[in-house]
Order: structure tokens, then C-alpha cells, then sequence
């Protein structure tokens, strides 16, 4: 018991939990619809998770990036507590309002996690 408390301690001292690092996490989850009318209302849904409980202010990048191209992206923070963080996934569900506003084929490209990703498409009539 006595190696574990000094350990923490040590730790304590030399960690500080006010940095903070933004990064990209995973989405795991999401909800494009394959097709929609022209000027339609449309919700895309999202879900990000985060590792262990260090993260927080989990939410989705959503930007366009060319006409008819638009990438997904979601970004944590997380506290630089290098000892201690809880064990538990973080979640956090985002819904995009989106108005397609010209008809054809939209590609978007969604980052599972930083290293991958898929392109889902939806076509506007």
C-alpha cells in the first residue's frame, strides 16, 4: 500500500492538471440520410467518444470543404493529468442542421478516428 500512495503522490507533484490538449478522437457512430429533396431540412446525427474520463468538451468539425464535399471531424480535450484519469468511455451525441440547397450528389467524408476515414454520400433530388 505504502509504494502505491507515494507513487500517487510523486505523481501529484509533478503533474499538472491545468494543460489541456485538443485532439482529434473517434466518431463512432452517425446518420446521413441516402437521399433527400431539394431545400429539405435535414438533421445529421453524430456520436463522438472519448477513451477515459480526461476528456471532455467532445464536438463534431463539420465544415465544407469544397461544393458538394463536406468532412467530419470530432475534437476533445483533454486535461494533462498524466497519473490519474477514469476509467470510463466519454460520449457525446451532436445534431447538424443541414440544407441542401442545390441537387446532385454529396460526398462526406467522416473520421472514424485520426488515422481513417469513410466517405458516406447523400443524394439531393
Amino acid at each position: 500500500m505504502k509504494p502505491i500512495l507515494s507513487f500517487l503522490i510523486i505523481c501529484s507533484l509533478f503533474s499538472s492538471c491545468d494543460c489541456k490538449d485538443v485532439d482529434q478522437i473517434n466518431i463512432s457512430e452517425w446518420s446521413i440520410p441516402d437521399s433527400v429533396k431539394l431545400n429539405d431540412n435535414v438533421k445529421f446525427m453524430f456520436q463522438s467518444e472519448a477513451t477515459n474520463g480526461c476528456w471532455g468538451d467532445l464536438h463534431i468539425s463539420f465544415k465544407k470543404t469544397k461544393e458538394y464535399n463536406y468532412s467530419a471531424e470530432a475534437i476533445g480535450t483533454k486535461t494533462c493529468c498524466a497519473c490519474i484519469c477514469p476509467a470510463v468511455m466519454v460520449y457525446q451525441d451532436t445534431l447538424i442542421d443541414f440544407r441542401p440547397t442545390s441537387t446532385g450528389m454529396y460526398l462526406f467524408r467522416i473520421w472514424e478516428n485520426p488515422k481513417l476515414s469513410i466517405i458516406d454520400t447523400m443524394i439531393v433530388e
